[in-house]
């Protein structure tokens, strides 16, 4: 009996801060349009999320909401980190989501990637091109 009302005190506070966490943040996250592809997706970086740390890379989040879904997946969100001496990049963590704007159910890739990825260099016409010139040259997004 003890052991029931200790866990019950303790498992309502523990629920309301986890929710805290998760919903504090999200709303966190401030998604501007940079730019659409030729096919109608719409490419968004989290202007809030720009860093760049100490090993004089910048990380920052990305968005896609896709214009025709894959399988289920309806939006993308990628983790990145950019060399902007060299110009290229490694993704770190990918989340596919079921609705637009990494919104409803998601599926997270493992974070290793970015240890077994190579670094990849943007075609100049791409979307994630112009993402990372306005990254790298502390553009207004």
């Amino acid at each position: 009996m003890f052991y029931n009302l200790f866990m019950r005190k303790i498992t309502i506070p523990f629920s309301i801060f986890i929710s805290l966490i998760v919903f504090s943040t999200s709303s966190l996250s401030e998604w501007k349009l940079v730019t659409t592809s030729d096919i109608g997706d719409q490419f968004y970086v989290d202007k809030n999320g720009i860093e760049r740390k100490s090993d004089d890379y910048h990380y920052f989040w990305y968005l896609v909401n896709l214009k025709k879904p894959i399988t289920k997946f309806r939006s993308t969100k990628f983790y990145l980190k950019v060399d902007c001496d060299l110009f290229k990049y490694k993704p770190v963590e990918l989340i596919l989501f079921e609705d637009q704007m990494g919104k409803g159910k998601s599926f997270r890739t493992p974070k290793y990637i970015n240890d077994r990825e190579d670094w990849k260099t943007s075609n100049p016409s791409s979307s994630i091109h112009e993402i990372m010139i306005r990254v790298c040259l502390n553009e207004k997004i």
